[in-house]
């Protein structure tokens, strides 16, 4: 099973992920935190994306594939939980091409909606956990920073949560985000969830619509064997219960 969380920025994507990954007993990996360790490093693809990253732009196509992919081939994962990937439609093809190499099925992907004007108030709020990297939203100002939920570290402010730079994120976006929509639905691996809520409720609505595809997908099994939809080949973990303090 591999499953990508797809929306724009700040829409709850990394959270999304590790409650996914901790139900399904499976690895997440963010994209940007991949990046951003990169640029901690200094190699050659850290100082690429500090160039493009500076003013809101985004690491290109080859050598964000070329981390992924080093990822997967390092991992044997039979169950991945993708954070931030794919942010266009050659992405999405790259995606299922690397993942049939490897034995894994289509990616399924998880669209979250949350309007504009949230992620702007959610961005101009977000702490960041570079430890772990949860995510939090607290006060614009804090001190002492606020401490991470997940792992117990000291959260910061990330250098790239400006709204100048998340308005020019946003534009490429939603430039983006029809043809990419289109890819998942045309074969029905692509599940539309409402992230304006609490990331409980976000996590449950996941859940339940996992749950139904399944059965729906079982259901055609029973009628055609060949009808099975791609991506759809493990069923989903009983849901844990929700405590309401995650964020």
């Amino acid at each position: 099973m591999v499953l990508t969380l797809c929306g724009p920025p700040a829409s709850g994507k990394g959270t999304q992920a590790r409650l996914l990954g901790e139900q399904l007993d499976a690895p997440t990996l963010s994209t940007g935190r991949l990046i951003r360790e990169q640029q901690r490093l200094g190699t050659a693809i850290g100082q690429l994306a500090d160039r493009h990253l500076a003013d809101g732009g985004l690491l290109p196509d080859l050598p964000t594939q070329q981390l992924l992919a080093d990822w997967l081939d390092h991992g044997g994962h039979r169950r991945v939980v993708l954070d931030g990937f794919p942010r266009n439609v050659a992405q999405a093809g790259w995606l299922d091409r690397a993942s049939t190499d490897r034995g894994l099925p289509p990616a399924i992907a998880v669209w979250l909606r949350v309007p504009d004007d949230v992620l702007i108030e959610r961005t101009r709020r977000r702490w960041t956990c570079f430890h772990c990297g949860h995510s939090a939203v607290g006060p614009i100002e804090n001190d002492p920073p606020l401490t991470c939920a997940n792992c117990g570290a000291a959260m910061e402010r990330r250098n790239d949560d400006q709204v100048a730079v998340l308005e020019k994120r946003l534009q490429a976006w939603h430039a983006a985000a029809p043809a990419l929509q289109d890819h998942y639905r045309q074969d029905r691996r692509l599940i539309e969830i409402d992230a304006d809520c609490d990331p409980d409720a976000v996590h449950r609505g996941i859940v339940a619509a996992l749950g139904a595809r399944d059965r729906e997908a079982g259901s055609a099994d029973a009628s055609d064997p060949t009808s099975r939809r791609p991506g759809g080949d493990e069923p989903l973990p009983p849901a844990a219960p929700a405590d309401g303090s995650r964020g």
